[in-house]
């Protein structure tokens, strides 16, 4: 049997011995279940380099705790804080395109807020802070 010669990149072939290569398409993505998740504030976000191609990205929730007492108490009470407890929301692994997308679809979303607000647009500059 002669040597199977190798494949251009996005050829389709179906010869003998080898697979089929499926033309790309594009479907269209159905969110389910979004109504049953909470919405959840988020207040705190880490990000970290694990290799060259993986950052990962932590979103988080923390809250002060409730003090009563008069404020002298209070007072007292907060000095004794000395850590307050961040709930996390997301644990993501991004690859630096879908970072770069992120980044993107974050800008656009500020973009359409401060039209909707009335603000006029916003500058690269404004949405990176």
């Amino acid at each position: 049997m002669p040597p199977i010669p190798p494949r251009r990149p996005g050829a389709s072939s179906s010869g003998p011995g080898q697979m089929p290569v499926p033309e790309q398409m594009q479907v269209s993505l159905e969110w389910v279940d979004v109504e049953s998740m909470p919405i959840t504030a988020l207040t705190n976000v880490y990000t970290a380099v694990n290799a060259p191609n993986e950052i990962l990205l932590l979103l988080g929730q923390a809250t002060a705790p409730l003090f009563s007492g008069t404020p002298a108490q209070q007072t007292a009470k907060l000095r004794q804080l000395h850590t307050i407890k961040c709930h996390p929301l997301a644990r993501l692994m991004l690859s630096p395109q879908r970072a770069l997308e992120l980044i993107g679809v974050l800008q656009a979303a500020l973009a359409n807020n401060a039209i909707i607000v009335g603000q006029g647009s916003v500058t690269k500059e404004e949405t990176a802070t």
